[in-house]
């Protein structure tokens, strides 16, 4: 009984050894991946720290090289433009703008307020073409950036939208009166006249709630003292933005929706009968301090434009002095061209900036690459790919029947046997559905959507022409469907051949009339193929022409790109369907044809 309880005591000894040895192990695994837990949180916050300090050196150099008298206000001039820049999207756009107010005999300089992730780029673009006589009249304010302070934003193009806040600081500079304009706007008379609106802020009705005003355009005396009070406002419940971005903001602080008067001037002027008494009439508005509300041909909101078409050629048409793109897709972005026509008149002005270019040598290059992957994938789908399949693919695979069984219908049809069709099993009817019909539908589908989003994502340019963009995704598409479908081709040939040699008794084969076989095969499917190709480019360009010449025909021009686009669609769903059948059967005859030549 002794050595028993001895043995179980030894026997716990042991248990609780190994269950302390086990127990010490655990922890030192768990202080091991704390550490290196630790480590990692560590690295990952000093990482950001010191990226973080970089950007703020950054930007504080940018700051202090630019935010000077010398650059912001060099011409100590009490007005000028000013517009905010956040993006080399929106600096494309109010360049464009900019051009525009000079066309129509601008006085004025235009300050960009620059600010975000790309200051450095934005910055570059613009000392580039310092030699321009544009770029010569724009100058750069550095500003730090304004977090919305809203927590919902409903769309992301108010996200930077508080930025132009810092448009009331440029008081430090000498400007006594700034009339702002959204990059994404194009003049069309002169808006010189703005400058005789005096008051904290004078803007237009907004469309979509006409008591407050679109801050698309704003004409405002700059106020550090306004800028720090707006600040020290702007979170605060009483001026929580009713739309998220700044606009909700800048109405609710300056009361605007009960404060603000009619600002008639132009209208005095026109009726005015002789020049003093239009002298008169500006004494009185530039001694006037008000809020006032500018008519609503100084902000025509682009949906009035696309929506009340009639109105807007009745009533605007000679009297609109400024249209406003404010829809989310904006004029620079490719995509935008030819779907919404009143971009073609920001097009206009984009022509003419220093850094935009019809012919990009990055879009050049790309269509080399992709002309030197159609030479070699189409050389290796003829030679390298059929010999990897012949190899690669047993005789008697289930694709190999798949296309025996079409082989065998066009069989009996030129021996004239009125066979019943055999039925086929479900299985096997979506097998040939998936071989024959949408396996080249969707590769083509697949290369386009891919195309599409790289081209968003990398390769787009707001600089770069809309309509070369266009023509180069569309030729990215072409280029490497046509590489596919050369893969797919060969892929059916060669099983078409295997099942041919492995099923068909080469004597009858060379006594078959081709004839019957022949009324298979789509009369001019190769020229269908070459349409295909060619076709969706040379009629794109031809559909934005005709809606360059035909702008206010809205409508029309809506169906004409509809009736464009369905025809494309049908014209490369009909190729795309037919093609591994027709290849079936040229494979077909043409295997018939060397048969009849032996003999």
């Amino acid at each position: 009984m002794l050595k028993s309880f001895h043995s179980q005591s030894s026997n716990f000894n042991m248990v609780r050894s190994k269950t302390s040895k086990k127990s010490t192990s655990l922890v030192i695994t768990a202080v091991l991946l704390t550490l290196l837990v630790v480590c990692i949180v560590s690295s990952a916050i000093f990482s950001v720290t010191a990226k973080s300090t970089e950007k703020d050196a950054k930007q504080a150099s940018f700051e202090a090289e630019y935010n000077v008298q010398s650059k912001v206000n060099p011409n100590n001039s009490e007005y000028a433009y000013a517009t905010l820049v956040s993006s080399e999207g929106y600096l494309s756009g109010a360049l464009a703008m900019y051009k525009s107010i000079i066309a129509r005999g601008g006085k004025y300089d235009l300050v960009l307020v620059v600010t975000g992730k790309r200051i450095a780029d934005i910055i570059r673009n613009i000392e580039t073409y310092r030699s321009d006589p544009l770029i010569k009249r724009v100058h750069i304010f550095i500003a730090s950036y304004i977090d919305n302070p809203n927590a919902k934003i409903p769309e992301p193009r108010f996200i930077d939208t508080y930025n132009k806040l810092h448009i009331w600081k440029l008081d430090q500079f000498g400007y006594k009166r700034l009339v702002f304009v959204d990059s994404d706007c194009i003049i069309f008379k002169n808006v010189d006249l703005l400058f005789n609106c005096v008051g904290p802020v004078c803007s237009g009705s907004d469309m979509g709630n006409t008591e407050f005003f679109n801050g698309g355009i704003m004409v405002l005396e700059p106020s550090t003292k306004t800028y720090d009070d707006m600040m020290d406002k702007m979170g605060s419940p009483a001026y929580k933005s009713y739309d998220g971005g700044e606009q909700g903001f800048i109405n609710l602080y300056f009361d605007f929706h009960r404060k603000s008067k009619g600002w008639e001037l132009e209208r005095e002027l026109d009726e005015a009968a002789s020049e003093q008494e239009k002298q008169n009439i500006l004494t009185k508005y530039r001694e006037t301090k008000n809020i006032w509300r500018i008519p609503y041909t100084w902000n025509t909101e682009v949906p009035m434009y696309y929506f009340f078409k009639y109105a807007y050629i009745q009533r605007l048409k000679k009297q609109f002095r400024i249209i406003h793109y404010n829809l989310p897709i904006k004029p620079w972005k490719f995509l935008n061209i030819p779907i919404l026509d009143a971009s073609y008149y920001w097009y206009e002005y984009a022509l003419q900036l220093p850094q935009f270019s019809v012919l990009p040598a990055a879009l050049v290059g790309l269509f080399i690459a992709e002309v030197f992957v159609l030479v070699f994938g189409i050389t290796c789908s003829n030679t390298l790919f059929p010999m990897l399949l012949s190899k690669v693919l047993p005789e008697n695979s289930c694709l190999t029947n798949t296309i025996h069984f079409k082989l065998k219908r066009a069989w009996s049809t030129m021996k004239n046997k009125k066979t019943q069709k055999r039925p086929i099993s479900l299985y096997e009817g979506l097998k040939k559905t998936a071989i024959l019909r949408v396996w080249p539908i969707a590769s083509v589908a697949i290369i386009a959507l891919a195309s599409t989003l790289f081209f968003i994502k990398f390769v787009s340019n707001d600089f770069y022409d809309p309509h070369t963009q266009w023509i180069s995704l569309f030729s990215t598409i072409i280029m490497l469907s046509c590489v596919s479908l050369s893969f797919y081709r060969q892929f059916v040939k060669e099983q078409t051949r295997q099942s041919i040699v492995s099923n068909f008794d080469q004597t009858q084969l060379s006594m078959t009339d081709t004839s019957e076989l022949t009324k298979k095969i789509i009369r001019f499917f190769p020229l269908y193929q070459a349409l295909a190709i060619f076709a969706p480019p040379i009629g794109f360009l031809g559909v934005c022409l005709f809606i360059y010449l035909t702008r206010l025909l809205f409508l029309v021009n809506v169906v004409i790109l509809a009736a464009f686009a369905l025809v494309m669609v049908a014209l490369e769903y009909f190729v795309l369907k037919n093609l591994g059948k027709q290849t079936i059967y040229t494979t077909f005859r043409d295997m018939l044809k060397i048969e009849v030549g032996k003999v």
